[in-house]
């Protein structure tokens, strides 16, 4: 556990539980090896984190406000929501960082908790700077909805994002063409699989995935849809320039915090050239990961089991570059196909795969 820092767990729902309360009796053997949990396992993380952070007792305010926040979103949402926001606003005050008040108004917006918003907003704008906001495009978008200047970018890429998301537009453009799911694992090298996978009619590639004609025998070259999180890759001007994607999905949720101006001013460019960007709705995310109980999932399961929902043809012999094979074991370590190893200390690759297995071959998602 030494090995895990707040970036390796920073997208992850447990992670922050493992990050702050590693000794609270309510981590369980089941989430340690898993990050699989009943509705009962959550509903025990939940009241744990409620309590702490209501008794000021926990050793990190921000990471325990954020792993409630993130377990209200995997639960049923506008249940727990209300009993949160009735106790935690009125204690809402410079104890509470920044980071705490944005997402503490996300959670409102997303409850259409308008005016109980615009309350903790101009609260919010007494003790902090407005820089601090712009992080979450609903937040931002709500700001400059209540006239406040300085967030018409964040505004205009969030109403898009949503618009698209809302509209189903990456979906609509999936049902009924032959589709390739292509992760950055080893398992194609030298099986010179490329043209195989760029005769499918779309697409999708995921992260910071490699380019180089060497690298495109096996795997192709094709990028119709890039699965991406809001970071920033080392060669994502090549992946815009050579793999040309008309479609995006990032992999973070525009009520979440990681949307960094760099890349608020990178998505309105390509939404103003034309480009779709679009996330995968809370209630898709929610409705899948309720079949499997992974509640941290890594992204090619997650796309996996999407793209399986759109299209129930779908098969994982359309995967390819992830561990997704029946014919092999996975391992707690990401292998990328270029050699490098990386360790996945928030993730259990054998029960993703088996619950993924049970899925696909019993047409259950």
């Amino acid at each position: 556990w030494n090995m895990i820092s707040p970036d390796h767990v920073q997208e992850s729902v447990f992670g922050y539980l493992f990050h702050w309360l590693d000794e609270v009796s309510a981590i369980t053997n089941t989430v340690r090896y898993g990050y699989q949990s009943t509705d009962a396992d959550l509903e025990q993380y939940y009241r744990t984190a409620f309590a702490l952070i209501r008794d000021n007792a926990a050793g990190s305010v921000l990471s325990a406000h954020t792993c409630l926040f993130k377990l209200l979103i995997t639960m049923d949402l506008n249940d727990r929501a209300d009993d949160f926001l009735q106790i935690f606003l009125p204690m809402l005050d410079n104890r509470f960082p920044p980071e705490c008040w944005a997402q503490t108004l996300a959670l409102l917006l997303m409850t259409q908790k308008e005016q109980e918003a615009k309350a903790v907003l101009d609260k919010y704008l007494a003790l902090y700077p407005l820089e601090k906001i712009k992080n979450s495009l609903s937040v931002a978008d709500f700001a400059h909805r209540c006239g406040i200047k300085g967030f018409e970018l964040e505004s205009s890429v969030f109403r898009q994002i949503m618009a698209n998301t809302r509209d189903r537009v990456i979906e609509k453009n999936i049902t009924g063409k032959s589709v390739a799911l292509v992760g950055n694992g080893p398992q194609e090298t030298g099986k010179k699989q490329g043209g195989k996978i760029d005769d499918y009619d779309l697409v999708i590639r995921m992260n910071a995935y490699n380019l180089t004609d060497e690298y495109s025998r096996d795997y192709g070259s094709k990028c119709d849809i890039w699965y991406r999180t809001a970071g920033e890759y080392p060669n994502e001007r090549q992946i815009r320039k050579k793999g040309n994607p008309l479609f995006s999905i990032v992999g973070t949720s525009p009520y979440g915090f990681d949307y960094p101006p760099f890349l608020v001013r990178q998505f309105a460019d390509e939404l103003e050239k034309g480009h779709i960007i679009q996330s995968v709705s809370t209630n898709d995310f929610k409705n899948v990961l309720k079949k499997t109980n992974i509640w941290s999932p890594s992204g090619g399961a997650l796309m996996s089991m999407w793209i399986k929902t759109i299209k129930p043809d779908f098969k994982l012999s359309d995967c390819f570059g992830l561990a997704l094979s029946k014919n092999e074991t996975p391992s707690g370590n990401w292998k990328r196909a270029d050699g490098t190893v990386n360790p996945l200390p928030y993730y259990n690759m054998f029960y993703e795969w088996a619950q993924i297995h049970k899925l696909f071959e019993g047409n259950k998602i």
